[in-house]
């Protein structure tokens, strides 16, 4: 119960990740707006040949070799 309390008082912030997972790792970017987070998967995807998952709202972009992108959403917790 004094969990759940806890939480409750904790301020939290939701936030946007992009990962670009590829050969060499994964590259993340925190973004504040989902609107942001869509433009710059879109960047991604043209720069990439990525095939888009949806055109007007993507969530995740793929290549033939393997290579994706996703959006997803989080929350920090101050």
């Amino acid at each position: 119960m004094l969990i759940i309390l806890k939480l409750l008082i904790m301020e939290l912030e939701k936030v946007f990740v992009v990962s670009h997972h590829h050969p060499d790792g994964v590259e993340l970017s925190i973004f504040k707006k989902n609107e942001s987070a869509v433009a710059y998967l879109k960047e991604l995807a043209g720069e990439n040949d990525f095939e888009l998952d949806d055109e007007d709202y993507p969530n995740e972009a793929y290549s033939d070799e393997g290579d994706f992108v996703e959006i997803r959403e989080c929350v920090i917790v101050d």
